[in-house]
């Protein structure tokens, strides 16, 4: 599966009147509630390099999920695998036992709308503010410039402006914490 992705960072401000626009627009809030990633390293290859991701997550369901490369410069496009997972301390302990090491914990409060297989998370990360990623998945890559072009014009209806944000949390987090902010 192939994720299509644009994330903004907006003010906390904002996710109010997003979610009165979302509901006018007619998407529906299917899920709310606080998530806890925790990213592994690979001791095989360093995936800040590589430009993938593994990750454990932690909700009201778990999943261990594989983040592959990203495709474009101006989405967060990538191959996204997941599997449900029963035990996520297992999980990690299975992972240390094979030799990947924790990298950092983002935790958030998300909200997520859907309407027509389009998801809207309205994020409140903590450490480094509030986020809206809209996000669509394809079968494969042919199917990209479509979702890409839905995905457009609903940040337009939204009203949100800008530049979109490749980085990904967990990137942001590093950035911060290095810096010492």
């Amino acid at each position: 599966m192939i994720e299509v992705e644009v994330k903004y960072k907006i003010s906390c401000d904002e996710i109010e009147v997003l979610e009165k626009k979302l509901e006018k627009l007619g998407f529906k809030l299917v899920k709310s509630g606080v998530e806890k990633d925790t990213y592994f390293n690979s001791p095989f290859r360093d995936f800040r390099k590589s430009d993938e991701a593994l990750r454990v997550r932690e909700s009201d369901e778990c999943y261990l999920t594989y983040k592959g490369k990203k495709i474009d410069k101006k989405t967060k496009t990538r191959e996204e695998l997941n599997v449900r997972i029963e035990n996520a301390e297992v999980v990690k302990k299975i992972l240390l036992k094979l030799g990947f090491y924790p990298v950092k914990e983002v935790i958030k409060f998300r909200k997520i709308y859907e309407k027509n297989n389009i998801f809207v998370c309205l994020d409140k990360v903590n450490g480094i503010g509030c986020f809206v990623e809209v996000e669509m998945d394809v079968e494969n890559k042919e199917n990209v410039g479509e979702a890409t072009k839905k995905i457009e014009s609903l940040i337009a209806d939204l009203g949100i402006k800008g530049e979109s944000i490749t980085e990904s949390y967990l990137e942001m987090l590093l950035k911060k914490f290095r810096s010492g902010l």
